[in-house]
């Protein structure tokens, strides 16, 4: 994919989410640089805000493998969004 196409692609998908308000958080419970309570208290200020957050933990995982252990997953998620399938969330509350 030519740098051009992929900025075209992020462009698509960054529309797609804003005007769904969606997001998709992925984090490995082993990760050790960006620690989970952090990705949790994002998670619950995005859910406050209204967001249809998919939050997913991934055990086991460190910041470094976390890419590839959550790829299909992601990828999947992002596929959906420029599908314009509305996103589903892990909210407990959604305003």
């Amino acid at each position: 994919m030519s740098v051009l196409s992929f900025v075209g692609a992020a462009s698509l998908l960054l529309a797609a989410c804003a005007t769904q308000g969606a997001a998709d958080s992925a984090q490995g419970t082993a990760d050790n640089d960006v620690p989970e309570g952090a990705t949790d208290g994002l998670a619950s200020r995005l859910c406050t805000l209204g967001d249809r957050l998919e939050y997913r933990l991934f055990p086991g995982l460190d910041h470094n493998n976390l890419v590839a252990g959550s790829l299909s997953l992601v990828g999947s998620w992002i596929t959906a969004r420029l599908d314009n399938h509305v996103a589903s969330t892990t909210c407990k509350t959604n305003p």
